[in-house]
């Protein structure tokens, strides 16, 4: 008998108390008001000291405030990179990006090389440091080199970095004005007319300008060698404009112009081969050669962006250009 009392006392006990505990618990206790205090200094109590997150150390966190600082600057999102000219033709907005590049250009009938064509496969790359500095690798790849009546060429592409800045950022106004240096380097195969000379600086100012849904970029260079008589120097104006259409849609046109101010030493030819390739000619000085583009762009949205343009010359001179495919797929951070 005294342990089945033992036993009732434990069991009313225990049932008070877990009672107590609902009332802790309890939003509203109109019976009684103490547990209402309760419950409120509870949660200001909670709302003090929080339980420990599953990061407790903020690493996730942390870890996004460390990458945002590549992001690519976004104030600017209605303009559209440039499409021909892909080396050289420098955006200059800060961006953090991948853009792979492919490019088909067709040989002119009457030029040393017959009526061949060229394919190029390029993996561009770009980090924003800050929305005013960026690094930039604007040149590598696999080139494929066919002339008419000669065996087929394939090699790797010269690889060229550098870095931007950007001097005038008004977001306002939609304007910026850039400056920036890039090196190529001679790393490429000779095969496809790569590697040879001993580097080459590229110095540019780029800007953009935009009107509601009308954009303006545009980029001067000085193509200048280390080696002169292994290749040419140059200096070149490349410019682009481009409407919005809708949301996702965008026409764009375009223009390219280059002229050879100083002859190389290596081959005794009196044409060049324009943006991607330096043959080192020994007659070029004073050749202009411009070009023209149409094309459009889409937005998949703001970090997926695909664009093409086809190009032809519109100057006496075609050097190696009868036309030309160009079509970028950006990847953008």
């Amino acid at each position: 008998m005294k342990k089945l009392s033992l036993a009732l006392l434990a069991a009313f006990a225990f049932g008070r108390g877990a009672v107590a505990e609902d009332d802790w618990f309890a939003v509203n206790t109109p019976n009684d008001p103490n547990a209402v205090v309760a419950n409120t200094s509870l949660v200001e109590a909670v709302a003090e000291n929080p339980m420990p997150s599953a990061c407790s150390c903020n690493w996730c966190e942390q870890d996004t405030a460390w990458f945002s600082q590549f992001r690519s600057d976004h104030e600017f999102d209605d303009f559209i990179s440039p499409v021909t000219n892909p080396v050289w033709f420098e955006d200059p907005r800060s961006l953090t990006q991948l853009r792979g590049v492919f490019i088909n250009q067709q040989f002119p009938k009457g030029s040393v090389l017959g009526r061949g064509d060229v394919q190029v496969y390029g993996m561009q790359a770009w980090l924003a440091l800050s929305d005013r500095l960026s690094i930039v690798a604007p040149k590598d790849g696999y080139v494929s080199l066919q002339p008419e009546g000669s065996p087929h060429r394939d090699g790797w592409a010269d690889i060229a970095t550098g870095f931007k800045y950007v001097l005038v950022r008004d977001p306002c106004n939609q304007f910026l004005l850039s400056t920036g240096v890039i090196y190529e380097w001679t790393n490429g195969s000779s095969s496809v007319f790569q590697g040879n000379g001993n580097g080459t600086w590229n110095f540019f100012l780029s800007t953009a300008k935009g009107w509601g849904n009308t954009h303006f970029m545009g980029t001067a260079g000085w193509h200048l060698p280390n080696d002169g008589a292994a290749e040419s120097q140059s200096v070149f104006l490349s410019l682009h404009l481009d409407q919005k259409l809708t949301d996702k849609f965008y026409a764009l046109v375009e223009m390219n112009g280059i002229q050879y101010v100083d002859n190389g030493n290596a081959l005794p030819v009196n044409f060049e081969g324009g943006d991607i390739i330096n043959l080192g000619a020994t007659q070029v000085s004073g050749n202009t050669v411009v070009t023209t583009a149409i094309g459009g762009a889409y937005k998949f949205s703001e970090s997926l962006i695909l664009s093409a343009a086809w190009e032809f010359p519109i100057s006496n001179r075609e050097d190696l250009l009868s036309d030309r495919v160009t079509t970028t797929l950006t990847l953008r951070y």
